[in-house]
C-alpha cells in the first residue's frame, strides 16, 4: 500500500539510556497490531533490539526502524541508542525523521541523554515532542518531571496529556485538548469523569492557551479578549508551533501497561508534521549549523 506524503510520520525516539524508548516503540507496535507479540527489553524479545549484543546488554546499540499504521497514517519509528558509546545512531536517525520524540521517565526525570537529544533536534530544525513514560510505576511524578522540563527547555514545553494517579493505583489520562479523561485496561480506553487535580489541569490548560496564542496574531488577539479557543484552533496552533520550532508538545503514557498509549499516538499523528509539511534542510560540512535549502 502506498501512502501520500501527508499520511506519513517519521519519528525518531531519542533520549537517555533506560528512559523507555524501546519499550515505547514495542507498545506502539503491539497496540496497532504491527507486531503480534508484546516483547520485553528485560526478556530480550523486542522488535527493535534484535542483535545478540543488544539482548545481552538489554539496551540498544544501533538505530532500528519499524513501521506501524494508525487510522490510515503510516508512522515510521526510528529507535536510537541512548548509550553514549553508540550515539551515532541518533545522528543517523535525525537525518531521516521530521520529528524527534525526546523520551524521559516520570520516575527517572531528565537525563543528559535527553538534553543532548533535544539539542540535536533543535540544531537540525526538527519538530520536537517530549514523551514522558513510566507514568504508572511506583515513585513516578509527572508534575515534578513536567516542571523540570519547563525549567530545562523553556515555556515552549506544551502539555497535551496529563496522567493523574487516583487512590494510589489507577491512572487517569486527561486529554487536555479535548477535555476528556480515560482509564485503560490492556490498552482499551474507557472514558471517565475528569478527576480533581486541585487546579493543576486548569493551570496546564492556561499554559496551552498562552503558548498557542503566541503562534498567531489573530489567536493572540482572541487570547487577550479572553475568548476560549476551539479544539481546532488548539490543534492547529500547536501543530504550527511544533512545525516552526517554538512549541514542544508533551505526551504521557505507560509503555509496560499500555495505559495511555493509544491516546498519545492519536495526538502524535495529529500534531507532528509529515514530510509534506516541512521544508528540506541539509547539514553543511564542518559546522554544527543546518542550512535551509
Amino acid at each position: 500500500m502506498g501512502y501520500a506524503p501527508e499520511k506519513i510520520r517519521n519519528i525518531l525516539l531519542a533520549g537517555h539510556s533506560s528512559s523507555g524508548k524501546t519499550s515505547l516503540a514495542e507498545a506502539l507496535l503491539f497496540l496497532t497490531k504491527s507486531s503480534d507479540r508484546f516483547g520485553s527489553v528485560a526478556a530480550g524479545t523486542t522488535v527493535m533490539d534484535f542483535e545478540d549484543e543488544e539482548i545481552r546488554r538489554k539496551a540498544s546499540v544501533s538505530l532500528a526502524v519499524a513501521p506501524l499504521e494508525y487510522n490510515g497514517t503510516k508512522v515510521n519509528l526510528l529507535d536510537a541508542p541512548g548509550l553514549f558509546d553508540f550515539e551515532l545512531g541518533q545522528y543517523e536517525g535525525v537525518q531521516a525523521a521530521e520529528s524527534v520524540a525526546v523520551v524521559v521517565s516520570a520516575r527517572g526525570g531528565i537525563g543528559v541523554g535527553a538534553e543532548k537529544a533535544f539539542r540535536l533536534a533543535k540544531k537540525n530544525h526538527r519538530a520536537t515532542m517530549i514523551f514522558v513514560t513510566s507514568t504508572s510505576v511506583d515513585n513516578a511524578d509527572f508534575k515534578k518531571t513536567f516542571a523540570e522540563l519547563r525549567e530545562k527547555f523553556g515555556t515552549g514545553v506544551c502539555p497535551v496529556i496529563l496522567p493523574v494517579i487516583e487512590e494510589g493505583k489507577q491512572t487517569v489520562f486527561v486529554d487536555l485538548l479535548e477535555n476528556k479523561a480515560f482509564t485503560y485496561n490492556n490498552g482499551k480506553a474507557t472514558e471517565v469523569a475528569i478527576p480533581d487535580t486541585d487546579g493543576y489541569a486548569d493551570e496546564l490548560l492556561s499554559d496551552i492557551n498562552e503558548a498557542v496564542a503566541e503562534v498567531d496574531d489573530e489567536l493572540m488577539e482572541k487570547f487577550f479578549m479572553e475568548e476560549p479557543f476551539t479544539h481546532e484552533e488548539l490543534i492547529n496552533g500547536i501543530k504550527e508551533g511544533t512545525k516552526n520550532g517554538t512549541l514542544y508538545p508533551v505526551f504521557a503514557a505507560d509503555s509496560l501497561t499500555l495505559e495511555g498509549i493509544e491516546l498519545a499516538l492519536k495526538n502524535m499523528v495529529a500534531l507532528m508534521p509529515s514530510p509534506a509539511d516541512l521544508n528540506p534542510y541539509e547539514v553543511t560540512n564542518n559546522t554544527e549549523e543546518s542550512v535551509k535549502l
